[in-house]
């Protein structure tokens, strides 16, 4: 359940809190019922991340996904595009804020929210060292949820514009990031 997932402990001195924080956005997805929100400005989730959204899609559950119209590392949104596609292929709602941001917050259904440091990407999830304080409060899961309703008011849905590369010079580096996605 979502209280289950609030009271693990994600510190670690050895370093491994980040992957603990990968299995919470895992575990997270698989415990919603009805939604989740996330927000992050970099977007290269891994295969276990993505099926456990489509899995969540596939009960039904809203997943909402917001990120930055143009990222300060031009290499992360070009290498973000491919999974745009298969985000939004596996149903969910993708919507582009008009700014660079660097907020990182998740919440599930309205009783369980997450504010951290780490990014939706293989790196951020297994090698850097991130943290993320949890609460089931449900006052402070609806202000973050409220924050995700106001976010979407200023954001456009993703669209297939927003995906495609405008010259060949993008579509040259979409390719290039594609095969040092693991570094990034």
């Amino acid at each position: 359940t979502n209280r289950a997932i609030a009271a693990r402990r994600l510190h670690s001195p050895s370093g491994r809190a980040t992957v603990k924080l990968h299995k919470l956005y895992l575990e997270a997805l698989a415990s919603a019922r009805e939604s989740v929100n996330l927000i992050t400005p970099y977007y290269l989730p891994d295969r276990r991340f993505l099926a456990a959204l489509l899995a969540a899609r596939k009960r039904g559950v809203r997943v909402r996904l917001f990120l930055p119209l143009r990222l300060d590392h031009r290499i992360m949104e070009w290498a973000a595009r491919a999974y745009l596609r298969l985000t939004k292929k596996a149903g969910a709602e993708v919507y582009i804020l008009p700014r660079m941001h660097h907020g990182k917050a998740m919440s599930v259904d309205k009783n369980f929210g997450m504010v951290g440091s780490v990014n939706l990407t293989r790196r951020g999830f297994l090698f850097d060292h991130e943290s993320g304080v949890t609460f089931n409060d449900q006052k402070m899961v609806r202000d973050l949820n409220d924050l995700f309703n106001d976010w979407q008011l200023g954001a456009e849905p993703l669209t297939e514009e927003h995906m495609r590369a405008h010259s060949w010079w993008e579509s040259f580096g979409a390719w290039w990031a594609r095969r040092i996605e693991k570094f990034l």
